[in-house]
């Protein structure tokens, strides 16, 4: 069974206290590692074995950095920032040299795209900011237009063109926008997709916002009439 020297220098232990740690000779108890040294395991080591890293304060080995850190371009330690002239990686957690050829710089000029994001467009490999005003961004992402293209739909926020209005709420009367909401004297179709001017052959829901296949078990409609009461 492995021993070593207390804390305090006085006696042999078996097992060093969990606020303790093994020095890197493996010969006795220290309240921390000395500088140059990492804790891992419950010992000192001269170095984080991969894939663990140092921390960012630099005294034990990790197998993850916290929140808002990334590896540095070393892979050898946690950092909150890459060095000037360094980029983020496209998935945020590593400093790297440059972007892929296939990637995009952001607009930030420090960080790596695989597409540009919503309200930036691209000029070159580099990602910009917004479209100029009476421009919207493609629903690629990429490329500002100055309208969108037949079969597409102009976002809720008038900024960008969707290919479909789902994660935007509801097509519009006419057909070309997205809208969170339709207007008064419209209806949501019984698809939950777009907006109708009349519900046809389909009933219209007690609150006269939506059409409806069946008025609810409690509901009836009276005669000459299409609207649930």
């Amino acid at each position: 069974i492995d021993q070593f020297v207390s804390l305090d220098g006085m006696e042999c232990v078996v097992g060093c206290r969990s606020d303790e740690m093994v020095s890197s000779d493996g010969q006795r108890c220290v309240a921390r590692c000395p500088v140059g040294e990492f804790g891992s395991g419950g010992k000192c080591v001269v170095r984080c074995v991969p894939p663990d890293f140092i921390d960012k304060v630099g005294e034990t080995c990790t197998s993850a950095c916290l929140s808002g850190e990334i590896i540095n371009i070393e892979g050898t330690q946690c950092v909150g920032s890459c060095k000037n002239g360094e980029f983020i990686n496209s998935d945020g957690d590593k400093c790297i040299n440059a972007c892929p050829e296939y990637q995009f710089v952001g607009s930030d000029g420090a960080s790596c795209r695989v597409s540009c994001p919503p309200g930036e467009k691209s000029e070159g490999r580099s990602c910009v900011t917004i479209c100029s005003a009476g421009e919207v961004l493609d629903s690629t992402g990429v490329f500002c237009l100055s309208s969108c293209p037949d079969g597409e739909y102009l976002s809720s926020n008038g900024k960008a063109c969707l290919v479909d209005c789902k994660s935007d709420g509801l097509v519009n009367l006419s057909g070309d926008q997205c809208v969170k909401n339709c207007s008064e004297g419209q209806f949501v179709d019984v698809s939950l997709t777009r907006c109708v001017s009349n519900c046809g052959e389909d009933y219209i829901n007690v609150q006269q916002t939506r059409c409806v296949e069946n008025c609810q078990d409690n509901e009836h409609v009276t005669k000459g009439s299409k609207t649930c009461k």
